[in-house]
């Protein structure tokens, strides 16, 4: 079994999800290089609104081309969204009147640092409060798990 199998199965995904996220995380190393560690942090809390197929092109450039057109995609003001939390607050109904379920997002994952209070925060702002609550009870009871193994 490869290693990409091994992830794959141990994070319940495809091998091809597995590799397309290696080919992700390689491209932020390449742009962290050229354009510093403000960059990365920028693409990885979703700040830059870059796409993988864009990080993916941007990695794919010269270094001195990559390093222009990231700080050109870095100072492109994309348009103003209202953070998840917000819009979560959004939608409360008043007393006496029946909430809509809530629609599936067509994304099962998001893109975090590894730094735990950046981790967090990008967290929060990708789901917001209540789904923020639920990922914390369920690594308390992950955590919990591992510790008496």
């Amino acid at each position: 079994m490869t290693t990409g199998e091994q992830l794959a199965q141990e994070l319940e995904s495809s091998t091809s999800t597995v590799r397309r996220d290696a080919q992700f995380a390689a491209g932020i190393d390449l742009i962290g290089k050229t354009n510093g560690p403000e960059a990365q942090q920028a693409i990885l809390s979703g700040k830059a609104n870059l796409t993988q197929k864009q990080v993916k092109e941007l990695a794919a450039l010269e270094p001195q081309e990559r390093k222009v057109a990231v700080q050109e995609a870095l100072d492109t003001k994309p348009q103003a969204k209202e953070e998840p939390h917000k819009q979560e607050a959004a939608k409360v109904k008043p007393k006496g009147e029946k909430a809509k379920p809530a629609k599936a997002t067509t994304s099962k994952t998001i893109v975090v640092p590894r730094e735990p209070t950046a981790l967090a925060k990008a967290v929060y702002d990708a789901l917001g409060s209540t789904a923020t609550r639920q990922v914390h009870q369920a690594l308390g009871k992950l955590l919990t798990v591992k510790k008496g193994k």
